[in-house]
């Protein structure tokens, strides 16, 4: 199965090129919460690159946007909104293929990266969105 969808993603890398994906809600919500310009995050936060963890403007958004995601323990809650939320951003950048594809792609890259931990629930986020962004790029990087 893994074959075959490295196989599908062998098509992907030329789909996708340096583009300005929108936010998904959660994220265009935590901006406006937070009183965060859009171009200040895609400055700060990388489509590709690994997401810095010393600024405290990405500290705070990702604290807000994974803020129902993380337990008192600052551990992930892989729960069915937090699947929602991963194949909602994935299905932005995969425009061109099915959802199935997708949720696969997504369940994957949830389980790869569901035991991440960090000192603080920012932390945490940006680990985790790194680790899924990695994750993520393993496909279509093919």
């Amino acid at each position: 199965m893994f074959t075959k969808i490295i196989v599908c993603f062998a098509l992907l890398a030329s789909v996708l090129g340096e583009h300005a994906f929108p936010y998904t809600s959660i994220a265009t919500n935590c901006m406006k919460e937070l009183d965060i310009k859009e171009e200040t995050i895609r400055k700060l936060v990388p489509e590709k690159e690994t997401i810095p963890m010393e600024d405290e403007t990405v500290l705070k958004f990702f604290e807000c946007t994974f803020r129902d995601f993380l337990d008192d323990k600052k551990e992930l809650v892989a729960n069915d909104d937090f699947r929602k939320y991963v194949i909602d951003a994935f299905k932005i950048r995969m425009k061109s293929f099915t959802m199935e594809l997708v949720k696969l792609v997504a369940d994957d890259c949830i389980d790869h990266c569901k035991n991440i931990k960090g000192d603080t629930k920012g932390i945490v986020g940006v680990k985790i969105m790194n680790c899924l962004k990695d994750r993520f790029h393993v496909y279509i990087e093919v």
